[in-house]
């Protein structure tokens, strides 16, 4: 593993970076506890922080210059938005169903998805663990 790329990457890709780890690690914590006690509406208000932070800050991220300095993973951030907002409405509104899924197709699309382009030739993630093997 070669940690330099981290360092010597713009601020948006590192905050992008520490808050995709805190969602990461925020959603295995909530995939395996108890649903609907206090401590997870708690980590789902910081998991949920997290996601909103992480997407905002791609939109500073243009490593992938396909449209005007976007690509279609800016596509996965917007959706990420869109779920942060409507999971928290159907959570308050008792509608549990629609929050696992709202909630389920963040992790799915915006930590799966995304986050397994980020291992493409020439990312970030790349960089760090598969390039020097």
């Amino acid at each position: 593993m070669n940690f330099a790329p981290i360092l010597s990457a713009s601020l948006p890709i590192k905050i992008h970076l520490l808050t995709v780890i805190i969602a990461v690690v925020l959603v295995i914590i909530q995939l395996v506890a108890r649903k609907g006690t206090r401590q997870h509406k708690w980590i789902g208000r910081v998991w949920v922080s997290a996601m909103a932070i992480s997407a905002i800050s791609s939109f500073w991220i243009h490593q992938l210059d396909v449209f005007y300095g976007f690509s279609p993973i800016h596509f996965l951030s917007l959706f990420v938005l869109y779920n942060c907002y409507a999971g928290i409405q159907y959570a308050r509104k008792g509608n549990i169903k629609q929050h696992k899924r709202s909630m389920l197709g963040m992790t799915i699309g915006g930590l799966g998805i995304a986050g397994g382009f980020t291992f493409l030739p020439g990312r970030l993630m790349h960089d760090i663990f598969i390039a020097g093997l």
